[in-house]
């Protein structure tokens, strides 16, 4: 995987704002809308979500079944505002397109290690920073299920990608603004502000 391709896909503040990315909400100080990008963020989270795109496999040339009703095609967000999870979910619908390598993520080995004491916290799996959260107990839960009730992992083709993006709280005299600023499939910014 080429550090530039993976580039690509990382988005940052600095990033956005050299692009000259706006995101303009009403303020009650100010009758026109105004860019919340341009305030100083108060809290800048690094999340990923995950792409889940999942076959059985024809028994008889262990090829993978296209379009099988059966699969999973699915973007596994994190626990954000629900305004801003509905836009993420429906730009990064991995029926609609397939994600590119830089961004291919390994489940079968992700870091699920436990902490250096018995019975200690977990590290929490990442990719490049970006922090998947509640998501991997979402996906290992409904993997699980539906790889055992197909006859096991061998029955089956599996492949997941992460999707970085940026969780943003920006606060200016009394307003609040939650913002998801991610990079879309055509490699453009995309933002969108939950309220």
């Amino acid at each position: 995987m080429s550090d530039e391709a993976l580039e690509r896909y990382l988005p940052s503040l600095e990033r956005a704002r050299n692009a000259k990315c706006e995101v303009r909400t009403r303020v009650w100080w100010r009758r026109a809308p105004v860019d919340v990008l341009a305030w100083t963020p108060v809290t800048v989270r690094p999340l990923a979500a995950l792409l889940i795109r999942a076959r059985p496999r024809r028994a008889e040339d262990d090829t993978v079944a296209p379009g099988d009703a059966s699969g999973i095609d699915y973007a596994y967000v994190p626990d954000v505002p629900l305004a801003l999870e509905n836009g993420i979910t429906a730009l990064l619908d991995p029926k609609g397109f397939l994600p590119p390598d830089c961004l291919r993520y390994d489940l079968d080995h992700a870091d699920f290690g436990g902490g250096p004491y018995r019975g200690g916290p977990e590290r929490e799996p990442s990719f490049h920073g970006y922090r998947f959260e509640d998501v991997m107990k979402q996906v290992r839960g409904v993997l699980d299920g539906w790889i055992e009730g197909r006859g096991g992992r061998e029955q089956v083709d599996v492949r997941a990608w992460a999707w970085p993006f940026l969780w943003i709280t920006f606060r200016k005299v009394f307003v609040e603004r939650e913002v998801v600023l991610l990079v879309r499939p055509d490699r453009n910014l995309q933002a969108y502000v939950g309220r």
